[in-house]
């Protein structure tokens, strides 16, 4: 059994990294292999919304780390990804992350010219997902972390559907918003929080 932790801050000893690590060493305890990818010194490029991916089953043609974090996600068990809120919105690095997962989806594709130019036409009623067998028996849980103390627009930044597209691809199993936390590494000293660490871990871990 494999847990993978991404970690989008760029904090090096930032508050997800200390939520990572606290859910990667409890899966270890149970007898997980486990991984630890910081976003922010992976190498991965935007979505180019180029849409090679669905002519090619699924290959991106971007040249970059997301190859290879791909193929570790398909092969996994249960994933943890832990993201800042900046400016009331997940930081850059988890936004890049999550939108590559994009080539994970096949949808009818066709190119048209108008005037010249290529259209792109999409039904995106009509889906498969590339290794959707292996991938909806992973499990997910997101714990986002923010200094502001009150989590009412994070809450509805999370309703208004941020991770619709996790719930199709994964297991989502829980989401999580740990507030107050401006100062990296805060996070060790809050029981209250690191309470809500080690539930999320467990509904990882539990077989």
């Amino acid at each position: 059994m494999k847990i993978i932790g991404f970690n989008a801050s760029p904090r090096f000893t930032g508050n997800g990294k200390v939520i990572s690590n606290k859910v990667l060493s409890m899966a270890r305890e149970k007898g997980f292999d486990t991984e630890f990818i910081d976003l922010s010194t992976a190498h991965i490029k935007p979505c180019q919304s180029c849409n090679y991916c669905k002519t090619h089953a699924g290959i991106c043609i971007l040249d970059d780390d997301m190859q290879d974090i791909k193929r570790k996600i398909t092969d996994c068990d249960a994933i943890i990804l832990v993201a800042p809120i900046y400016f009331s919105q997940i930081n850059a690095q988890a936004t890049v992350f999550i939108n590559r997962l994009y080539s994970f989806f096949q949808t009818e594709y066709v190119q048209k010219y108008e005037n010249g130019y290529v259209v792109s036409v999409n039904d995106f009623n009509d889906f498969e997902i590339i290794n959707s067998d292996k991938l909806k028996n992973i499990k997910i849980s997101i714990i986002l972390t923010q200094g502001e103390k009150d989590t009412t627009d994070t809450e509805k930044y999370i309703e208004s559907g941020l991770f619709n597209q996790l719930n199709l691809l994964f297991d989502v199993k829980d989401v999580e918003i740990l507030p107050d936390n401006n100062e990296p590494g805060i996070v060790k000293d809050k029981k209250d929080q690191i309470e809500v660490i080690e539930k999320v871990a467990k509904n990882l871990i539990t077989q």
